[in-house]
C-alpha cells in the first residue's frame, strides 16, 4: 500500500508548482482575494467553492502567490483519498489485494491526479464522501461476522458531529454536495421505515439520529445559500452555472470516472456488475448503500428532467466524488472474475495452493493495460498542458523587480490573471507615484492569446503605430476606435509566452500640472466651486495629506497646456485620489473650447480590473481610493468633474497630477 500511495504523490507532484490556471486562477483572484468574512457573501459564479476558499484566502494571506502551497489542501486531499479508498474496502473485503487495487485504481485515474492538482473542490467533497462512508461503514459492520449491527445503545454525539461537519464542509464547497447528503437520506431512511413496521422504538435509533442529523446539514445548507448570499447575488450565479444537455449527462460522468480507459468500457461494466453482485450476493446492506450513493443522484436528476423540473443538468464533473465507489466496484469484480478463472484451470494447470498463492499476481497483472493507457495520457496531454500555462509568475516578477514610481497598464482582456499576480504591486507603485509626484516608467502588458494581440505593431518605419485595444472607457467613446501610439513612443523589454511588457520612452514623458500644494491650487478656475476653496490636511493610512473637500459637485479646469519642444503629446495620463466609490467620483477628462463653451471628451480608464477587485470597490473597506485616466486625445485643458449622486458628508481629493508621452522628434525614431 505504501508503494501504491508513494506512486499517486509522485504523479501528482510532477509540475505541481506549475502557474495558476482557468478556474483555479479565478477562484483564486476574485473570491480568495476578499476579506474572509466576505468570501460566504459572495457567490456571483459557482466558481466560489467557498470552504475551499476560506482556507485559500489564508493561505494567500500568508504565502503570498505560491501555486505549491495554495494547491497543497487538494493534494493532501487527493493523497488521503488513496488512502480511504483502501482502508474502507479492506474493513468492507477484509481483502488486502482488492483494497489495494481500489487505491491503485484512483492512483492512476488521470482525473483524480487532474482535480488532487487544481486548485478547485472537487477532491474536497470526493474525501468528505469517503470520510462519511468509511464512518459508516466502521461504525455499523462488523467485518469479523460479515454483518450489519444497529447499536441499540444511544447512539454517540461525536459521530453525529463528525458526520455533520463533513456534511456542512461538502455542502459549503459544492452546493451539489446535496445529492451525496439525499443518497444517505435514501438508505438510512430504509432502515426507518423498517424500524417503524417492525414496531420498534425509533426516537432513539441510530438511523433515525442519523436522518435527524442530515436534515440539520441540509438547513445548514438553506442558511449558506438562501440567507447569507444576496437573493440578487444567487439569481445571477445559477444563471451563470455550468449546465449539461441531457444527452450529455450520463457519458460525462462516465467519463469522469474511468477517463482515460474509456476504449475498455464494456471490460469496466462487467467488471462493476460482476463487483455489485458479489456485495449483493455476501452482504445485501453494502450493496444497498452502494446503489444508494451511484444509481440515486442520477435517478432522481433525470426523472427531474423527464417531469419538467429540470431542462438543463448539472455538470457530470460534481460527480466525481462517486469514484471510488464505482471502483470498489470493479475492484471487487475483477478479483471475483480471476478467482473463478483459477478456480477454473487449477486443477487443469495446478495445485490449489498455487492458484490461491497466484491470485495477487494475476490480478495485478491485469493493471498493466490501465497504467500503460494512464501513463500515456499523462506523458502526452495532460502534463505537456500543465507546463504550457501562461507565464504570469514571470510577470509577476518582473513587476515585482520594478522600480518603485513605475506604472503598469493592463487590458481588460487579462484582469482577472493579473488581480492576483499583479494588482498588489501595481496597487502600491500607484500610491507611491500619487504622494511622491514622481513618474519614471511607464509599461504596458499585452497579451496574444486565442490568436488575438491586445497590443500590435503595424506598418514600419516611421509610419509604424502600435495598435491598444480592450480597455475599460468612460461615457460615450467609441470602442471600435482603437488607442493607437506612434511605433517610436515604445519598445518591447520582456517577454513570457504570450505576454509582452511594453516600455514607453522614459524621454517623451512630461508632467505638466499638479494640485498639491496652494500655489499649484490658484491655476485653476473652478465653476459651481465647492464650499471652500482651499487645500485641507486630510488623515489617510500612509499619512496625513493635503487635499480638497467638498460637498456638491463642481468642475474645475487647468490652463491650456503649453506646447512642448518635445512634440505633440500623443497620450496623457491622469492621476487623483478621491472617496473610495465603484465609480469615480472625480472624472479626470480632456476639454476643448467650442463656440464658447467648454466640452469634455471621454477618457480610458486604466484601472478598472487592476487596482480594485472586480466585483467593486466596496469589497474592501478603503476610505480613499487612487484613480488613473489615459487618453489619446491631444489635451487643450484638463477638467475635473466630481460626480457626487447625493449630499452627504464631505468627500476628499488629492493627489492631482498629470504627464503626457509626446510623439517622438523627426529623426529621433529609435525603439
Amino acid at each position: 500500500m505504501f508503494l501504491v500511495l508513494g506512486l499517486g504523490l509522485s504523479l501528482r507532484l510532477v509540475h505541481i508548482d506549475a502557474p495558476l490556471s482557468s478556474d483555479e486562477l479565478t477562484m483564486l483572484s476574485i473570491w480568495a482575494q476578499m476579506p474572509f468574512f466576505s468570501i460566504p457573501e459572495n457567490y456571483q459564479y459557482p466558481n466560489n467553492h467557498i470552504f475551499l476558499t476560506l482556507i485559500l484566502n489564508v493561505l494567500l494571506k500568508i504565502f503570498g502567490v505560491d501555486p505549491f502551497i495554495l494547491r497543497l489542501p487538494v493534494l493532501l486531499c487527493g493523497v488521503l483519498s488513496l488512502l480511504f479508498g483502501f482502508l474502507t474496502t479492506k474493513r468492507m473485503t477484509g481483502n488486502f489485494t482488492v483494497a489495494s487495487g481500489v487505491a491503485l485504481l484512483l492512483a492512476m485515474s488521470t482525473n483524480h491526479i487532474y482535480y488532487s492538482t487544481n486548485a478547485r473542490g472537487y477532491m474536497l467533497v470526493l474525501l468528505f464522501s469517503q470520510l462519511t462512508i468509511h464512518w459508516t461503514v466502521r461504525v455499523f459492520y462488523d467485518s469479523a461476522t460479515g454483518a450489519w449491527v444497529w447499536p441499540r445503545a444511544p447512539f454517540s454525539k461525536r459521530d453525529l458531529i463528525f458526520l455533520l461537519t463533513f456534511c456542512l464542509m461538502g455542502t459549503w464547497t459544492l452546493p451539489t454536495f446535496v445529492f451525496f447528503e439525499g443518497s444517505l437520506l435514501v438508505f438510512f431512511g430504509f432502515f426507518l421505515v423498517r424500524e417503524i413496521v417492525e414496531n420498534r422504538n425509533f426516537q432513539n435509533s441510530a438511523p433515525a439520529r442519523i436522518i435527524a442529523t442530515l436534515w440539520v446539514a441540509l438547513a445548514g445548507f438553506g442558511v449558506q445559500y438562501f440567507v447569507l448570499i444576496p437573493r440578487e447575488i444567487l439569481e445571477i450565479a445559477m444563471t451563470r452555472a455550468p449546465l449539461t444537455p441531457v444527452r450529455d449527462f450520463i457519458p460525462g460522468i462516465w467519463r469522469h470516472w474511468v477517463h482515460p480507459l474509456e476504449p475498455a468500457t464494456p471490460i469496466l461494466i462487467v467488471l462493476w456488475a460482476a463487483g455489485l453482485w458479489t456485495l449483493y450476493r455476501e452482504q445485501k446492506v453494502l450493496f444497498a448503500l452502494f446503489v444508494s450513493l451511484i444509481l440515486m443522484p442520477p435517478a432522481v436528476i433525470l426523472w427531474g428532467h423527464f417531469i419538467g423540473w429540470l431542462k438543463w443538468l448539472p455538470a457530470p464533473r460534481v460527480f466525481l466524488y462517486m469514484q471510488p465507489y464505482f471502483f470498489m466496484g470493479v475492484a471487487i469484480g475483477g478479483y471475483e472474475v480471476i478467482a473463478k478463472i483459477l478456480q477454473f484451470t487449477r486443477n487443469r494447470l495446478w495445485s490449489r495452493a498455487s492458484a490461491f498463492s497466484m491470485l495477487p499476481v494475476f490480478y495485478f497483472l491485469c493493471f498493466l493495460p490501465a497504467g500503460y493507457q494512464a501513463g500515456r495520457e499523462l506523458s502526452e496531454t495532460v502534463f505537456p498542458k500543465r507546463m504550457s500555462r501562461e507565464p504570469f509568475h514571470e510577470m509577476h516578477r518582473f513587476i515585482k523587480n520594478s522600480g518603485p514610481h513605475d506604472l503598469f497598464l493592463v487590458s481588460n482582456r487579462i484582469h482577472v490573471e493579473f488581480f492576483l499576480y499583479g494588482a498588489r504591486e501595481m496597487l502600491t507603485r500607484v500610491k507611491a507615484i500619487i504622494d511622491s509626484g514622481q513618474l519614471e516608467n511607464i509599461y504596458f502588458i499585452g497579451s496574444a492569446l486565442k490568436g488575438r494581440a491586445d497590443i500590435e505593431l503595424m506598418g514600419d518605419g516611421e509610419n509604424a503605430i502600435y495598435q491598444i485595444t480592450d480597455y475599460s472607457v468612460i461615457g460615450a467613446h467609441d470602442a471600435s476606435q482603437p488607442f493607437t501610439l506612434p511605433g517610436g513612443v515604445m519598445k518591447k523589454v520582456f517577454k513570457a509566452g504570450n505576454l509582452t511588457v511594453y516600455k514607453i520612452r522614459r524621454s517623451l514623458i512630461r508632467k505638466v500640472t499638479a494640485l498639491n500644494t496652494p500655489e499649484e491650487i490658484g491655476q485653476w478656475n473652478f465653476a459651481g466651486e465647492p464650499q471652500k476653496i482651499a487645500l485641507e490636511p486630510i488623515q489617510t493610512k500612509t499619512g496625513e495629506r493635503l487635499g480638497l473637500r467638498f460637498r456638491r459637485n463642481f468642475t474645475m479646469a487647468s490652463p491650456p497646456l503649453k506646447a512642448g519642444v518635445l512634440g505633440a503629446p500623443v497620450m496623457t495620463l491622469k492621476f487623483l485620489t478621491a472617496s473610495n466609490s465603484d465609480q469615480p467620483l472625480a472624472l479626470y477628462l480632456d476639454a476643448v473650447t467650442q463656440e464658447g463653451s467648454l466640452q469634455v471628451s471621454p477618457a480610458w480608464l486604466a484601472n478598472a480590473w487592476t487596482l480594485d477587485h472586480p466585483y467593486g470597490a466596496k469589497i474592501y473597506s478603503r476610505r480613499y481610493r487612487p484613480w488613473i485616466f489615459i487618453s489619446n486625445v491631444q489635451p487643450f485643458k484638463e477638467v475635473i468633474q466630481t460626480n457626487l449622486p447625493d449630499a452627504g458628508a464631505p468627500r476628499a481629493l488629492w493627489g492631482v497630477q498629470s504627464y503626457v508621452v509626446t510623439a517622438p522628434l523627426a529623426g529621433n525614431f529609435k525603439r
